[in-house]
């Protein structure tokens, strides 16, 4: 975490969330304090991006054929498979 100046920000919690963010501090030897601004930067920067791109990857692709029977596009699917190993 940088140690650029911080701002203050409150929000609620459940109970639930509130025990979790106890334990990962506990765990770590740290305060929640610091578990909170660590877990935003882990969901906005990390996977969210990622989950983002992949979704735009899928919308940006162009459509292809696909066969109307289920059974068919398993045996395509696996046959791709076995050819790529």
């Amino acid at each position: 975490m940088s140690m650029s100046k911080s701002e203050r920000l409150q929000v609620l919690v459940e109970p639930r969330q509130q025990a979790q963010l106890q334990r990962v501090a506990r765990q770590r030897g740290v305060s929640v304090a610091v578990v909170v601004p660590q877990a935003i930067d882990r969901e906005i920067s990390g996977a969210a991006t990622r989950r983002y791109e992949a979704g735009q990857f899928i919308l940006d692709s162009e459509p292809i054929e696909l066969p109307v029977d289920p059974a068919d596009l398993e045996a395509e699917l696996l046959g791709e498979y076995n050819e790529n190993e």
